[in-house]
């Protein structure tokens, strides 16, 4: 006996998530991680300071409340944003050899630098 033809189109229900991604850091130079993360770090530490020295100066003085300004403080606060969401994956490869990242987080970690 024949089974009767369905007209519609199979459900794709092929979703495949991965439980967790695996980081290679800098492939070649795993030795000197820890050197390679001193100029990482004082990037970042130059622009956290730099970034909220500009907020605060902005906030501060009152002559700097105009539009380019504006666009300015929100320039460093998406500095800030992507600063603040690469650190952690990138210090944690290089500082502690942490090369696995759970999906979960990898897709926080884009969504935010996407959005910002």
């Amino acid at each position: 006996m024949e089974q009767p033809c369905d007209p519609r189109p199979p459900d794709n229900t092929s979703f495949y998530q991965p439980s967790s991604f695996l980081l290679t850091g800098f492939p070649g130079l795993e030795a000197n991680h820890h050197w390679i993360s001193i100029p990482f770090c004082a990037f970042y530490l130059i622009a956290l300071s730099g970034n909220c020295l500009i907020l605060l100066i902005i906030k501060k003085t009152q002559s700097l409340h105009k539009p380019t300004y504006y666009f300015l403080s929100m320039l460093a606060v998406m500095d800030l944003g992507l600063a603040l969401s690469t650190l952690p994956t990138t210090l944690g490869i290089l500082w502690f050899n942490h090369r696995k990242i759970e999906f979960d987080a990898c897709l926080a970690q884009m969504y935010f630098i996407h959005i910002l």
